[in-house]
């Protein structure tokens, strides 16, 4: 672009005037016609920072240093914003579905816009982090900085979390109300 301001915005949380970080996240965004324009999204409070094409494919969602913002690329417009410490991001495409974990706090973006966001605090740290399809996500977590890695997995379309391993065939049993025989074998 040709660095003309007038097509800069900038772009804040609506509590950033409580943040003593200054830093910012410049991102360039294209328009349909082809036009783009640039935009500063002030930084929240950890050094994750992406951009990801909404699950509604019309906006964008802008990540700079933990804070979230949903901008429409054709009015140049903030819609929301979210976060602030967002340190994960998962796209979950078989779901249509972005997981961001900000804190203890877990937000799930789906076509329709924000799907649900509740404090988990048993899921403290998070690494290898799966989309299994179905809305399901696994991984390995810690409940505290000292505690050892265990498995879980989550439903991304309700925000319940289990401390287990995913086992698909246990939940199809369990959800259908099927009687296990004591002959079946279930790893």
């Amino acid at each position: 672009m040709s660095g003309d301001r007038d097509k800069e915005k900038s772009f804040t949380d609506d509590d950033s005037r409580n943040s003593n970080n200054d830093s910012k996240f410049l991102v360039e965004i294209y328009q349909e016609d082809g036009t783009s324009w640039q935009a500063e999204f002030k930084s929240g409070d950890s050094e994750f920072s992406n951009v990801y094409q909404h699950p509604n494919r019309e906006d964008l969602i802008v990540v700079s240093g933990g804070q979230g913002y949903v901008v429409n690329p054709e009015t140049q417009q903030k819609t929301e914003t979210f976060g602030g410490e967002i340190t994960h991001a998962i796209e979950l495409r078989s779901a249509h579905q972005i997981l961001f974990k900000s804190g203890h706090q877990f937000i799930v973006y789906n076509v329709q816009g924000l799907l649900w966001k509740q404090i988990i605090p048993m899921l403290h740290e998070l690494r290898q982090l799966n989309d299994e399809g179905r809305s399901i996500l696994t991984g390995e977590q810690k409940a505290t900085a000292d505690a050892d890695w265990q498995p879980f997995w989550m439903n991304t379309d309700t925000g319940q979390t289990y401390s287990e391993k995913y086992d698909c065939l246990k939940i199809v049993i369990e959800r259908n109300g099927i009687k296990q025989r004591p002959w079946w074998k279930i790893w």
